[in-house]
């Protein structure tokens, strides 16, 4: 029985593992390739990291429906309207 638990918590842990490896990093900006938080949200995948650099985003309802970071760079501003 105990072979069993640690096949289950190994097989966790590798999966868990595999996720953050495979994490990226998305920014957020006028001169980048997502100008709009909620098309990044749309985009990214489960641990990925999102940078906001500085700026006004007025976007309704920013929903997150997934494990991500969101990190800003020079104050940006989220206004959810």
């Amino acid at each position: 029985m105990e072979t069993i638990n640690i096949r289950f918590l190994t097989g966790l842990l590798f999966l868990a593992a595999s996720q953050l490896l495979r994490a990226g990093s998305i920014r957020v900006g006028p001169d980048h390739n997502f100008t709009t938080l909620s098309k990044a949200i749309q985009y990214a995948r489960c641990g990925d990291t999102i940078w906001v650099e500085a700026g006004l985003y007025r976007e309704g309802n920013i929903v997150l429906d997934k494990s991500l970071t969101l990190m800003g760079k020079g104050n940006p501003v989220l206004d959810g309207e």
